[in-house]
């Protein structure tokens, strides 16, 4: 295993260093191209130059014969003082056309030992030919192992014939939670369930009001005789004490059509899951009545309370609270919530 990994580490190497001395020869053969080019370049201006100047040379030389002919002629075909008095003029004008050749000489020996200046780059010409492959070079040390690479991907199952199945792999991460599906349908109504315990004895209740007296009673058995008292001298005696009184009668019928029927409910409230509607009845809110029933019911809520019986410490009085949250799923309706409170109530004296 050691030695395949030196194999591999050293073929790596060769590959890389293969690489680099073949960008660098790539570099060198650019930049002797791209010094062609510009000695190419400043030969044609150099000899665009020497063309330029020899005609100018040209030029200047066919100017001065074109003179001396002038002179000639007029020489011959004028009298001799006049011909020796445009003597001077001819030699004046010969001296101009010398100095004027040894300036444009000056000016063609002065371009040549000029450094001739260097125009923009050109484009990159095409690339050479690959060169001859070098010989191998020495067997480099054994480098270090390198790092663990990736788990390939599972490949194709095989035949069943063929091996024996592999272990099981490694449990996959947790995929994410999906979004909530649609609500389903209503299911099928349970069974009854069993009776709740009793719940805690209400609070007393106030005292009713006193009854009329009750009709009077027959009249009792007469009781025996008393013994006779022996005649005293005196008067009559001192009348005794009254008996205790008796029990309370039986209270008399009420008059039950003084009783009201009424109820309450709060602001109907935009059904939702989290919808909540309450709904607070309190005794003191009727003066001089008695309630003597309550319930509760709800239009569109999933679950309620009922909180009944609780007396106010600070006022002495009966409070009954109903909260209801939720939407039903087995009723429907317009998108409302509401919670109602229905009670009877009383007079205190009727």
């Amino acid at each position: 295993m050691m030695t395949s990994s030196l194999r591999v580490q050293l073929l790596r190497w060769k590959k890389t260093n293969y690489e680099t001395c073949s960008r660098e020869a790539v570099k060198k053969k650019q930049a002797s191209a791209d010094l062609e080019n510009a000695c190419q370049r400043d030969m044609v201006v150099l000899r665009r130059m020497l063309f330029f100047m020899s005609a100018v040379v040209v030029v200047a030389l066919l100017t001065a014969a074109a003179a001396l002919l002038l002179a000639i002629s007029a020489m011959k075909g004028t009298e001799k003082n006049v011909s020796c008095e445009k003597i001077p003029e001819i030699i004046n004008n010969l001296a101009y056309i010398k100095s004027e050749v040894n300036n444009v000489t000056t000016i063609l020996k002065e371009s040549n030992n000029r450094t001739v200046l260097m125009g923009p780059p050109g484009l990159p010409g095409p690339p050479g030919p690959p060169g001859t492959p070098g010989q191998n070079g020495l067997q480099g040390e054994p480098g270090l192992q390198g790092p663990k690479g990736d788990i390939g991907s599972q490949g194709p199952r095989g035949p069943s014939e063929v091996g024996s199945p592999g272990p099981i792999g490694p449990v996959g991460p947790k995929g994410f939670n999906g979004t909530q599906g649609p609500m389903g349908p209503p299911g099928v109504r349970g069974s009854q369930g069993l009776a709740g315990l009793q719940g805690p004895i209400g609070p007393i209740g106030f005292n009713g009001s006193q009854g009329p007296p009750g009709p009077v009673g027959p009249e009792g058995p007469r009781g025996p005789p008393g013994y006779n008292a022996s005649r005293g001298g005196g008067g009559a005696g001192v009348q005794g004490p009254a008996g205790p009184s008796g029990p309370p009668g039986r209270p008399g019928p009420g008059n039950l059509s003084l009783f009201e029927y009424k109820y309450k409910e709060e602001a109907a409230q935009t059904a939702g899951a989290a919808a909540t509607s309450g709904v607070t009845l309190r005794e003191d809110d009727h003066p001089g009545m008695k309630i003597v029933g309550v319930t509760f019911s709800t239009y569109r809520a999933a679950e309620y309370v009922f909180e009944g019986g609780i007396i106010d410490p600070n006022t002495n009085t009966i409070v009954y609270n109903c909260v209801c949250k939720g939407t039903s799923s087995l009723f429907f309706g317009a998108n409302k919530l509401k919670c109602v409170i229905q009670y009877w109530i009383c007079p205190v004296t009727s």
